[in-house]
């Protein structure tokens, strides 16, 4: 605990007022004299030990079923957890994935399909770097890279896997870093009714 104490002490002519044994405040002038005390109790409390828990580690290698690399906010909703990895999966892109909330049951819902290394063009975009928008039973996403302009995709999914859907492919740059559209998504999408914001 810390506690501040403050002295202040205002003077006018011909005003004497004590501060402490053999002190006053000058005449005709204004001191403003203050007195910090800092009193610093500590107390330790014994905090019972907690626990971290591995709830799941995803495969090594450039290519797996599982993902990795995953770098977004994890979306809860019941006891179940979706995400996506920037990285792995079938073709070393990327996946969607769940898990419930005990680890269990990961299932990848996704996985991104290959695109070469210069010119990422493919059909459903590459390397998710972002969180998941939940609406009614259906995901949504963006991947930063791939899709047919090669420069991110908004992306829809069902919560069981199924119904995979591109739903955009932002354009190519007309000249760097040049389009109509944006590009290079890193941000979680909001849907509201049948409208998707998001920004690039």
């Amino acid at each position: 605990m810390i506690t501040f104490n403050l002295l202040r002490c205002e003077a006018r002519a011909g005003h004497r007022c004590q501060t402490g044994p053999r002190e006053r405040c000058g005449d005709r002038n204004v001191f403003l004299a203050m007195l910090l005390v800092i009193s610093i109790t500590a107390h330790v409390e014994r905090v019972g030990a907690q626990t971290f828990t591995t709830m799941y580690s995803f495969s090594p290698g450039l290519t797996n079923t599982d993902g990795g690399g995953p770098q977004c906010t994890l979306l809860l909703s019941g006891n179940i957890l979706y995400g996506t990895a920037a990285l792995g999966g079938s073709s070393g892109m990327g996946t969607v994935f769940k898990l419930k909330t005990d680890g269990s049951g990961f299932t990848t819902l996704h996985s991104f399909s290959w695109a070469p290394d210069l010119d990422p063009v493919n059909t459903d975009g590459i390397n998710p770097m972002a969180g998941l928008t939940l609406y009614g039973n259906t995901l949504y996403g963006t991947a930063f890279s791939g899709g047919t302009g090669a420069n991110g995709t908004v992306f829809s999914v069902t919560t069981n896997g199924d119904n995979f859907l591109t739903l955009y492919s932002f354009t190519r740059f007309t000249g760097f870093p040049i389009n109509s559209d944006g590009a290079k998504l890193l941000a979680e999408l909001v849907v509201a009714g049948n409208v998707i914001y998001s920004s690039t």
